[in-house]
């Protein structure tokens, strides 16, 4: 079942129009919050294909000050977080995605903003299918924010017992099903 709601989400996601834009609102969205203000660790990811883009946020998050880490996936069993700046060099791991060369690793964030290919009305995330941040998250304590286009929203999703739930959802629209104005929290 979750095989095939990632071929259905990935292929609605990539034919989305105006990704850039909508990303944009996303990340006026994160930077708008409380929790995003207060935090000056912040663990992040670089964005590939057409995932919501996070490179404008990764980049103005730096100019402000916050130390932003991304995912570096170790050993391909693994996820650690490591601390960048703009000088930091990257390489694509096997799956395509952009990694930090080096750097230090960083383990206490209060606020994660993670990937998904779909949430749901309760939170719930569906991932790639292997398991790296749900393993990741359920050994700390941190604020997790997914973010997705608003197409990536339905209303359930098959969850499995490992499945970590996020304590808010952000996309780029109004959800009118769910009378919310911004977020799903």
């Amino acid at each position: 079942m979750k095989k095939e709601l990632r071929q259905e989400f990935t292929y609605l996601r990539d034919n989305l129009d105006n990704r850039y834009e909508k990303s944009l609102t996303i990340k006026r969205k994160i930077m708008n919050l409380d929790i995003y203000k207060r935090s000056l660790d912040i663990a992040l990811y670089y964005s590939i294909r057409s995932e919501v883009d996070t490179k404008e946020l990764i980049k103005e998050s730096l100019s402000l000050g916050k130390r932003v880490y991304l995912p570096k996936i170790i050993n391909d069993k693994k996820m650690k977080f490591i601390l960048v700046n703009e000088d930091t060099l990257y390489q694509k791991n096997n799956f395509g995605v952009m990694e930090p060369i080096s750097g230090d690793v960083g383990s206490d964030f209060p606020l994660m903003i993670i990937p998904g290919l779909a949430f749901d009305k309760d939170n719930n995330r569906l991932g790639y299918g292997r398991g790296y941040y749900d393993n990741y998250l359920k050994n700390i304590d941190t604020y997790k924010i997914g973010i997705c286009f608003h197409e990536q929203l339905t209303t359930s999703l098959p969850i499995e017992k490992n499945d970590i739930k996020m304590d808010l959802i952000i996309t780029d629209e109004v959800d009118d099903d769910e009378k919310k104005v911004i977020y799903w929290e």
